[in-house]
């Protein structure tokens, strides 16, 4: 009876893990479906009491929601998480729920804290050695130094942001990141003085990404590509891939995108057509509140 006991319990901690990983799966596809599968892997988790698993599903459905850009709901999941981590002593479950917690306050803007969370996993996930075949791991580590990678774009270290971007392109190839990391290596190149190179690079990417449907990539490609065309004064690209770009962040709404979009395309229209850029403006404004109230937050 304990040998059937505890068959049951470990095909019930593998539907948890599982579970989970499809949740982190259709994080960047359908949010609808990330979520359906993280609520699931919770309850279940919670339901036998699988500790490593309560904290890893918590991680990684408080990540859906951050990608869907319900914060309200994603910041108390990934506290909850990390809580259970520390309360129990399982220190790579607490690297990943702070690597979690990095991904909410990097949406938020919050570029100080989110460098404090990666910075504080990156250590943690690194400590644990050779994890290669523990998938969600190896993923967590290449996207926190894609994160590190892009919080020094912002803060205008070039050469740092490289160094973590080519990084992450060395290691991954793509494959993990779903080509995230060369859309952001491209824009590196792009900061740098690489326009050429940034813009045919990036040209790559979403074409790949169409043929394989990738909405996620193909809307950060083309709203970057959009943004690049837009610094050189080229109207008329960027406004086609701004479109393109926009198109793809509707598909699965990612509020995002559509934000950044939809403001880059007021701006753009602002000088040629003042009735197409109030429509883009009204839609950015309603976004922005719809993410970003003082309410929600």
């Amino acid at each position: 009876i304990q040998a059937q006991s505890s068959k049951s319990g470990n095909a019930e901690q593998s539907s948890v893990l599982r579970l989970a990983k499809q949740c982190l799966d259709y994080s960047t596809r359908n949010f609808d479906s990330a979520k359906y599968y993280g609520v699931q892997a919770v309850n279940l988790a919670d339901k036998i009491d699988f500790i490593s698993g309560r904290i890893i599903a918590r991680s990684y459905l408080g990540i859906a929601y951050t990608r869907s850009g319900d914060i309200p709901k994603s910041l108390p999941l990934q506290f909850e998480g990390l809580q259970i981590a520390k309360d129990n002593h399982f220190p790579k479950e607490e690297a990943l729920s702070v690597y979690a917690l990095g991904k909410s306050y990097f949406f938020l803007r919050d570029y100080t804290s989110a460098n404090r969370f990666f910075r504080e996993a990156h250590i943690g996930l690194r400590n644990f050695g050779d994890f290669n075949e523990i998938y969600s791991y190896r993923t967590a580590l290449f996207d926190i130094e894609l994160s590190l990678g892009r919080l020094h774009l912002i803060d205008g270290k070039l050469n740092s942001a490289l160094l973590y971007l080519q990084l992450v392109e060395r290691e991954d190839g793509g494959s993990f990141t779903n080509g995230v990391s060369k859309v952001f290596l491209g824009q590196g190149y792009f900061v740098g003085g690489k326009r050429q190179l940034d813009i045919s690079y990036l040209k790559g990417i979403a074409s790949e990404r169409q043929q394989l449907k990738d909405n996620y990539t193909i809307a950060w490609a083309c709203g970057i590509l959009a943004n690049c065309y837009s610094e050189m004064n080229q109207n008329d690209s960027s406004i086609y891939y701004a479109k393109i770009g926009l198109a793809a962040a509707q598909k699965i709404n990612f509020k995002d995108r559509l934000l950044q979009i939809n403001q880059l395309l007021a701006d753009i229209y602002e000088k040629i057509n003042l009735n197409e850029s109030h429509n883009y403006l009204k839609k950015a404004v309603e976004l922005n509140d719809e993410l970003f109230s003082a309410d929600k937050i």
